[in-house]
């Protein structure tokens, strides 16, 4: 397990991938969308410093996995409940800040918590289509460097540019989207 928490990681990664994970750590929570299927979409702001890189928002897309909110370590939503119930979760995560982010490289599991309320990501599945259709996206994060970060199957630490990504393509079809 690989832990961020605006501190020492704990397991040193000095990865592309990790280093774009240390520039989410700290943003707070804009705004919290929920769209098709079971799609998170977390706009994230940089506190008011100027040592801040480049942009001052980013974006977490949680998508292709299942997820649930814990909190205080209790579990109170997840990915397949009412619609409803799904928002009420989801909005309990605004205005918080993005306080540490725990990956499971074996697993691809993925713990965001924002304070006492975490945001568990849990893969769909584990291989790479055998169609040769490319690699599987549980999660991915548009860093204010400008990188977008992917995870899932033949995608675990993708770091890629924001510009010339097909991910970001997607994420603002999805966020117009209204079925």
């Amino acid at each position: 397990m690989v832990s961020h928490d605006g501190g020492a990681s704990g397991g040193q990664d000095d990865s592309l991938f990790g280093t774009g994970i240390q520039q989410l750590i700290g943003m707070n929570v804009k705004e919290v969308v929920t769209r098709a299927g079971s799609f998170v979409i977390i706009d994230l702001v940089g506190p008011e410093l100027p040592t801040r890189p480049l942009l001052d928002t980013a974006v977490l897309w949680i998508y292709m996995s299942a997820w649930r909110i814990d909190v205080e370590g209790y579990p109170v939503v997840g990915h397949e409940d009412a619609r409803s119930d799904i928002r009420e979760a989801v909005s309990l995560l605004g205005d918080r800040v993005l306080t540490g982010l725990e990956v499971d490289p074996g697993a691809i599991d993925a713990t965001f918590r924002f304070g006492s309320i975490s945001l568990k990501v849990f893969p769909m599945r584990f291989s790479v289509p055998e169609d040769g259709s490319g690699e599987v996206i549980h999660w991915a994060a548009w860093t204010p460097s400008g990188d977008v970060l992917a995870a899932g199957p033949g995608a675990w630490r993708s770091v890629m540019a924001a510009s010339r990504s097909q991910l970001t393509a997607q994420l603002t079809y999805m966020r117009d989207y209204r079925p």
